[in-house]
């Protein structure tokens, strides 16, 4: 079953399948070794397939899917070794990023983001959120890169994270360290709004260097997703 969202007015039809797929994958509506099937996915959405054709091409570049010749089109498993190369990526982007909202955040970017992090603390009472816990933590992220002008390197950073998304959403799924993951989100806000720039890479080593045990934790319950 896909994830059901809305075509943007700007979509193409590739891409808006191309998204909802991808999406549907990093969020676990279609799990790792699960059949695609092009006729299916043709009905679900209504639409013709060929720009389903061609948004399964694009996510096979991707290693989101797989095709085995004469067997069928599969939901790839996660690589271990791709989920600690993003996280080497972020470390070293993010601190960069951290030090140019300390340099450059308004008042109003403060308020923006801080509004993403006080709805994400109203979700915590609420149960079976794991969809919009994993969305409001991106947009988390994503609002402090577009706030310093750098949205454009978040997306295409994006494009290279569907790994560790994938080994996010599952650690959130089993309702793990999301509180933690909140109040480090707090620390980084009061690092950014006291411009405490000696702070950043300790935070960040903080933030992301606990790969190897999310790792543990997923593999402990989800040893059939991985590789």
């Amino acid at each position: 079953m896909l994830k059901h969202t809305f075509k943007y007015a700007t979509e193409s039809s590739r891409d808006f399948v191309y998204r909802t797929i991808q999406e549907s994958i990093v969020e676990f509506y279609l799990r790792p070794n699960e059949r695609i099937s092009e006729v299916a996915i043709s009905e679900e959405l209504n639409l013709s397939r060929t720009p389903i054709r061609e948004a399964l091409i694009l996510l096979e570049s991707e290693s989101l899917i797989e095709v085995r010749p004469k067997v069928g089109t599969y939901v790839t498993k996660i690589e271990t070794d791709s989920v600690k190369t993003v996280v080497f990526m972020r470390k070293v982007i993010e601190a960069e990023i951290i030090r140019l909202a300390c340099e450059q955040f308004s008042e109003e970017d403060f308020a923006a983001v801080s509004q993403i992090l006080n709805a994400q603390k109203t979700l915590l009472s609420l149960h079976d959120e794991f969809d919009s816990l994993f969305s409001l933590d991106n947009s988390f992220h994503q609002a402090i890169y577009k706030a310093v002008g750098k949205e454009e390197t978040w997306f295409k950073l994006q494009k290279l994270s569907s790994p560790f998304n994938r080994a996010r959403k599952l650690d959130i799924m089993l309702g793990n360290a999301i509180e933690k993951r909140i109040d480090e989100h707090e620390e980084l806000l009061e690092i950014i709004k006291n411009k405490e720039i000696e702070k950043i890479d300790d935070f960040v080593k903080k933030h992301l260097n606990n790969v190897d045990d999310l790792l543990e934790r997923l593999h402990e319950n989800f040893s059939e997703y991985f590789i």
